[in-house]
């Protein structure tokens, strides 16, 4: 009787949530952050953040990357961030090394950026406790958005470099990778415009194709600056506003395109190994189309996606506890992928020649959950844990890191992606954790693991006598799978019993969380 008054107590609680959150309503945006655009068209972000004390972490985010380089410049997205440190108008090479190095930071092209297949981002964090240094750092910033020297002799030099890192610095995965994203994003532009280029063309490329690049995409409309450390906010806007207004508005602007992922019918596959490679890695992805994160109500689906998630990876992490398990680690993620597509993946590490028999117990558990669902037990404990760590968080704001929130600004420039800050998340949690049912979750794996839009990855250490899995026995696998009729996990019923307890758990952490958002010190 106690039990399912409490399971009463919880319903009604969730009902009196559902009718008072308005789903449709905008997702919020971290109230501290302070977000502007310049007449010239470059956006701006800045908050304040005192950890670490006396340091700022200062972003230039560029929304184009080796999706935007022509057939003459594969490989010049990269090769232009190269150049940014090989000198400016106001810094010549040296200099912008020691201005680096003084800050603290370990100096090198792919340490202070990254080139992506759709932007380029620079990064430096500055120090506060000297003006002078505070205003080089953004000086710094200033010419890389505007004014890289891109000398003939440096262009010459750095050719070497880059082709040197091409050909011998680059690791094991990012070799594979090379190998198996023309697969996994086949057809597509993706496929064709890898962000490390090709060496032939690094080699041979003319001035003016880098040149023209630059010209083409470093441009303001395309631009945002991230500011977030320990200094005063309307300082940094009037710095931001004095210094980056001074570069033009573009005329006659090269379109920007957006480029899709073909869908296919038939399974692919991309087996790949490496001499250097450490593990046996497995993984099936699903393609899928992007899902939307603009509202409430795609926030409720965002958070029904991480429980299914975390449910299934608890069962798998009870399977990993069991003697001789058939993989050292195993997983399943649901999430943004690029372009327009989002994938649902499960992958596997195996030891060694293992890849099948860890792939067949983690699609098993997978095939499980399809046909059966979870329980209403193992939802509520996910559901408590998810609340848990959003108070923690809320409780730990004043020691969130200064990079960690820059990073969120730079993915709510470039894609849109949410940017709550922790009370914000721990109060959504609270509002639509109770609203999802199993009914949200369980239909997930039938909506997501069809027979089309599969790919199958596997990457493995490069050994003799040691045969890769063939594309015959993933194929014979996928049948296997797909004829399977497993019993439902044994974990149900175990973990069924606990219900009456967790949902206590739930109702009095609503109730704490409650009081406490009311009078959060």
């Amino acid at each position: 009787m106690n039990a399912y008054r409490t399971l009463l107590l919880f319903l009604v609680l969730a009902f009196g949530l559902q009718a008072q959150v308005n789903l449709q309503a905008p997702l919020p945006l971290d109230a501290s952050v302070r977000i502007g655009m310049l007449p010239n068209g470059m956006r701006y972000y800045i908050r304040q953040n005192s950890k670490p004390e006396k340091r700022a972490e200062l972003r230039l985010v560029v929304h184009a990357g080796s999706l935007q380089e022509d057939p003459d410049q594969l490989g010049i997205a990269h090769f232009v961030e190269h150049m940014a440190f090989n000198g400016t108008k106001n810094f010549p090479k040296n200099e912008l090394i020691d201005y680096l190095e003084s800050t603290g930071t370990r100096f090198g092209a792919d340490l202070n950026a990254y080139t992506s297949f759709e932007e380029t981002v620079y990064e430096i964090q500055a120090r506060t406790d000297s003006l002078a240094l505070l205003e080089k750092g953004l000086l710094v910033l200033q010419d890389w958005a505007s004014a890289i020297a891109f000398d003939s002799i440096e262009i010459d030099k750095e050719r070497g470099v880059v082709v040197s890192e091409w050909r011998s610095r680059l690791s094991p995965d990012q070799r594979m990778q090379q190998q198996y994203f023309p697969i996994l994003y086949k057809d597509s532009r993706y496929a064709e415009r890898l962000p490390i280029g090709k060496p032939e063309i690094i080699e041979k490329v003319s001035y003016d194709a880098i040149r023209r690049f630059y010209k083409d995409w470093y441009r303001p409309e395309l631009m945002a600056i991230v500011a977030v450390g320990d200094f005063d906010v309307k300082w940094m806007e009037m710095q931001l506003i004095q210094r980056f207004c001074k570069i033009p508005k573009t005329e006659n602007a090269r379109k920007r395109e957006d480029y899709k992922i073909p869908r296919h019918q038939e399974t692919l596959f991309a087996i790949c190994a490496d001499p250097e490679a450490s593990f046996t890695i497995a993984q099936l992805i699903y393609k899928l189309p992007e899902q939307p994160l603009k509202t409430l109500s795609d926030y409720k689906a965002q958070l029904a996606r991480i429980l299914y998630n975390r449910m299934l990876g608890a069962r798998l992490f009870e399977l990993q506890q069991q003697p001789n398990p058939p993989f050292t680690f195993a997983s399943s993620g649901y999430g943004g992928d690029i372009g327009d597509m989002d994938s649902y993946l499960v992958h596997v590490f195996t030891a060694v020649g293992k890849s099948i028999e860890g792939l067949r117990s983690i699609l098993l558990e997978t095939r499980r959950a399809q046909l059966h669902g979870f329980t209403a037990t193992e939802l509520e404990r996910q559901k408590l844990e998810i609340l848990k760590s959003a108070e923690s968080a809320y409780r730990e704001r004043d020691k969130m890191q200064s990079a960690a929130l820059a990073s969120r600004f730079v993915y709510h420039y470039l894609n849109d992606s949410p940017a709550l800050d922790a009370e914000q998340y721990w109060k959504i949690c609270q509002e639509l954790l109770p609203l999802i049912k199993l009914e949200d979750i369980n239909p997930l794996p039938k909506q997501w693991l069809g027979k089309e839009n599969r790919v199958f990855v596997v990457t493995a250490p490069q050994k003799e006598g040691v045969p890769l899995p063939t594309e015959a026995a993933l194929k014979a696998l996928l049948d296997e799978i797909d004829r399977a009729t497993p019993h439902p996990s044994w974990i149900m019923f175990r973990t069924s019993l606990c219900l009456p307890l967790i949902l206590i758990q739930l109702k009095l952490q609503n109730k704490l969380n409650i009081r406490n958002l009311a009078s959060p010190n």
